[in-house]
């Protein structure tokens, strides 16, 4: 078995190994053009390394970390210390100079937060109708925030993510993204 196939399965394998939530297998397993499949995987993000030679991993409880790299691994130096899942696929020979030796590469194709310390956490685009706040989506759903934090309602068009129950306070928040 090579090593992208290792890989592959380690990806499919990791939130099933995880004691957490259970996660939506919309875009697990999906073919993608070139051969290969995509896989997801939840995870703490970290980054690793000394300026300019960093990397950013994500380490499922049990499991060697995963470099992460791609467009996507800018936003995810924004939520390191989080739990989020990624979806991508083996970018096979990769390596990444800031990481541990031998560790495997995989190019992020989406992800989302969906933990801070444990507490669930929303991930979403800052929308305003009238008076009321909402977060868009990455399925397209939005949903109310009648308690989003003051510092954010300037930030219309910003990706936050939003830690514990929507209509409260919320327990931590972040900026994912500036507004566009």
């Amino acid at each position: 078995m090579t090593r992208a196939a290792v890989l592959l399965l380690l990806l499919a394998a990791l939130p099933a190994c995880t004691a957490r939530a259970p996660r939506d297998d919309a875009a697990a397993d999906v073919p993608r053009t070139g051969g290969g499949l995509y896989a997801s995987a939840r995870g703490l993000v970290s980054v690793v390394g000394s300026e300019p030679a960093t990397a950013v991993l994500l380490t499922a409880e049990g499991h060697a970390p995963v470099a992460l790299v791609g467009e996507q691994a800018t936003l995810l130096r924004a939520v390191a210390g989080l739990e989020v899942e990624v979806t991508g696929y083996p970018a096979g020979g990769a390596t990444v100079p800031a990481a541990p030796p031998g560790t495997d590469v995989v190019d992020v194709l989406r992800f989302t937060v969906v933990a801070h310390e444990g507490v669930a956490a929303v991930d979403g685009t800052i929308e305003r109708d009238g008076g009321t706040f909402y977060l868009r989506l990455a399925d397209g759903r939005r949903v109310a925030t009648p308690a989003l934090p003051p510092l954010l309602r300037d930030r219309v068009g910003a990706r936050v993510y939003l830690a514990g129950p929507l209509d409260a306070p919320p327990r931590a928040w972040g900026i994912i993204r500036a507004e566009r």
